[in-house]
């Protein structure tokens, strides 16, 4: 790029890019400043912004423009991406152990409902489950596994026994004795 007619820029940017982990949304980013050499000085600089910057998460386009004392003009432009980066799995909460239901003598089994499981994260979680509550049940243990994935492919797990059992009862015998003189 020229400035005037015998000018070079020195330290132009084709892009930056920063990485945060987790919950933050900002990063003060740095760079060497570009700047400009001209047959007729002083050039003047002015920047969109300055090395030490908070730049939010996304893309933001930083320019420099240099003048001369003839008013000729040159740009230099950058990008600064700010990516979030989520390297760690969903938190899951409300995960039961085991989840007891008990049926009459003779049923074969219940619907059993239970509160589901959720997962907490920086970004969308995506839920699916072997079974949801209100799914029928036949007598015995029968396990339930929710997986939670979330944007950034990280998954957690979450998983616990639906067990169904028949009532028991206690039937006490007593026995009737006659005694005759």
């Amino acid at each position: 790029m020229l400035l005037g007619s015998t000018s070079t820029l020195i330290g132009e940017f084709s892009g930056m890019v920063d990485e945060l982990l987790g919950k933050q949304l900002f990063a003060r980013i740095s760079w060497t400043e570009p700047f400009a050499n001209d047959a007729y000085p002083p050039i003047t600089t002015v920047s969109t912004h300055v090395p030490g910057d908070i730049f939010l998460v996304g893309s933001t386009a930083v320019t420099y423009t240099f003048s001369d004392r003839y008013a000729n003009q040159a740009q230099c432009s950058f990008l600064v991406i700010i990516l979030t980066v989520d390297k760690k799995p969903p938190e899951v909460v409300n995960c039961p152990s085991i989840v007891s239901e008990t049926v009459e003598l003779g049923e074969p089994g219940a619907s059993v409902t239970w509160m589901e499981p959720i997962a907490v994260d920086i970004s969308q979680v995506a839920q699916t489950s072997t079974k949801n509550p209100g799914d029928f049940f036949f007598i015995g243990e029968t396990p339930v596994t929710y997986v939670f994935t979330d944007s950034s492919s990280n998954s957690a797990i979450c998983a616990f026994t639906v067990m169904v059992q028949t009532r028991e009862y206690t039937i006490s015998f007593q026995k009737i004795f006659d005694v005759c003189n």
